[in-house]
């Protein structure tokens, strides 16, 4: 099967979500939620239904040996796609939480597909904004870029011990 397929595949279970998300937001009661009374909207099926869709294509797109590029372009969609979406409270959250899913496709991108991808990240998702999630990304794309994530940090102790001055 062609790579593309799995691309318009993972674009359309992000569309299919937002566009329930949207859907559930503006039919919602007043009231949904309020005191523990009727269900929440975080609670509803669309969120671990798009969470497993997700991960099933994710999961079929490694097995297919995605190129660099391909991978790349996977990866800025779904970091991105939070960014475009702010205003969707009932989809931000997810949006970033499944990052998660995508730890194994970060070891198919080319060190220079990392460095890019790295800097585009931390920038989006500054350090002091971080859920865990995003912090595990941040460190397996500096990682895959060839720069480690402690690379230049110094200890306290390194620096009253006066090995500080060094950089690893």
């Amino acid at each position: 099967m062609d790579n593309t397929y799995y691309i318009r595949e993972i674009r359309r279970i992000y569309d299919n979500y937002i566009e329930e998300t949207i859907r559930l937001e503006k039919d919602r009661k007043v009231t949904e939620g309020l005191m523990g009374f009727g269900q929440g909207l975080g609670t509803l099926p669309c969120h671990d239904q798009f969470s497993e869709r997700l991960e099933q294509a994710l999961r079929a797109f490694e097995g297919s040996a995605p190129s660099s590029q391909e991978v790349r372009e996977i990866l800025e969609f779904m970091y991105d796609t939070p960014l475009r979406n702010k205003d969707n409270t009932l989809a931000f959250w997810m949006l970033q939480a499944v990052h998660s899913l995508t730890e194994k496709l970060i070891g198919f991108l080319s060190p220079e597909d990392a460095v890019a991808l790295s800097a585009l990240y931390r920038e989006a998702y500054p350090r002091s904004a971080r859920m865990p999630a995003q912090k595990k990304i941040a460190a397996l794309l500096q990682s895959q870029a060839g720069d480690s994530p402690e690379r230049g940090k110094r200890s306290l102790w390194d620096i009253l011990r006066g090995r500080g001055n060094k950089l690893n």
